[in-house]
């Protein structure tokens, strides 16, 4: 009986431990995702990817980005085509299922931004720098 209830001891613990591990890496894979959409100018897709209320930041973006010239355009383009997205960690805040997850935006070596996002269930609700 010892034997039986530390075996089912130990797959609680580890159903546990696996848990929080997928809430962590689906909270870097929608991040990334959703900033490499918005890297890339697809504002639709990565509000899609956000609480309504973030949504509404991407969807005047989209029209702001729509409403430039295209020379503009292009040039926006060019400066953003080199950044890249660094995830660094994830990890839950307290108890909750907000995940803070943890990157960087580089540029080039000398030039990278620290930034923090938060992310709830599957979206991403708030962006922090």
């Amino acid at each position: 009986m010892d034997k039986v209830l530390k075996f089912f001891v130990v797959i609680a613990v580890s159903a546990l431990v696996a848990g929080c591990t997928s809430k962590e890496d689906k909270a870097k894979e929608v991040a990334s995702q959703m900033l490499d959409a918005y890297i890339n100018h697809n504002y639709q897709a990565a509000g899609a990817m956000c609480s309504e209320q973030l949504k509404e930041v991407f969807v005047k973006a989209q029209k702001d980005f729509e409403g430039m010239s295209n020379e503009h355009r292009d040039i926006l383009k060019k400066e953003t085509s080199s950044v890249e997205v660094a995830i660094e960690s994830a990890c839950r805040i307290g108890e909750s299922d907000t995940v803070a997850v943890h990157y960087n935006l580089i540029k080039n070596s000398s030039d990278t931004a620290k930034c923090c996002l938060f992310v709830f269930e599957d979206k991403v609700i708030q962006l922090h720098k």
